[in-house]
C-alpha cells in the first residue's frame, strides 16, 4: 500500500520530512493510527497493496477513509471485508472512499440511497457550495442521520455542503 511516509519510515519516527508533516496539521494521530491497523491488514490481506492512502476524517465516532487509487479494483466482498476488519482495529465505525471525484464521494458516502440529485451552488464572494437533495423515502435508506453525513461531506471534501430531505419530486 502506498502512503504519504517514507519506507523507511512506515512508523514515522524517522527523517524529518514525516515529522513536519505531522507538525504542520497535514496528517493527525488518528491518521497514524489508521494508518497502523492498515498495514497491519496488508500484511494478511495481499491484495491491499494496490491501495493508495490519503487522509481519513473522524467525525462523531465514525472513520472515513478516503484511498485515491485502488479501492475500486476490489470486489464488495473484500472492501466489506477491510472496512469490518479497521472497525474492529480502531473500534469506530470505518468507512471507505474512492476519492476520484467530489460527486463520487457523495455517491459512495450516501449508498445504499439512489436517488441522489447533486447540484453545486456559486455564492457571490466567489465560493462554491455543494447542495445534495434526497428525497424523503431515500433518506430513510441512508447509513446514517442526514446531519452527521452533512458533517462528514464537509469534513471529507473541505468545503461547503448542504444536504436537503425533500418531498418526492425534487
Amino acid at each position: 500500500m502506498r502512503i504519504p511516509f517514507c519506507e523507511g519510515c512506515r512508523d514515522v519516527d524517522g527523517c524529518e520530512k514525516c515529522r513536519e508533516a505531522l507538525r504542520a496539521g497535514i496528517y493527525n494521530e488518528d491518521d497514524l493510527r489508521v494508518l497502523a491497523a492498515m498495514l497491519e491488514l496488508e500484511r494478511r490481506l495481499p491484495h491491499l497493496e494496490a491501495l493508495e492512502y490519503v487522509k481519513s476524517h473522524m467525525v462523531e465516532g465514525l472513520v472515513v477513509v478516503v484511498m485515491l487509487r485502488g479501492l475500486k479494483s476490489l470486489d464488495r466482498k473484500t472492501a466489506s471485508e477491510l472496512e469490518r476488519e479497521l472497525s474492529s482495529a480502531l473500534g469506530k465505525t470505518v468507512r471507505l472512499v474512492d476519492a476520484s471525484s467530489q460527486r463520487d464521494i457523495v455517491l459512495q458516502l450516501l449508498a445504499p440511497a439512489r436517488r441522489v440529485f447533486i447540484t453545486t451552488s456559486w455564492l457571490p464572494d466567489g465560493t462554491s457550495e455543494i447542495v445534495v437533495k434526497i428525497s424523503a423515502r431515500e433518506a430513510n435508506r441512508l447509513p446514517f442521520r442526514p446531519r452527521l453525513l452533512e458533517n462528514i461531506l464537509r469534513s471529507v471534501i473541505g468545503g461547503q455542503v448542504r444536504l436537503e430531505v425533500v418531498s418526492e419530486r425534487f
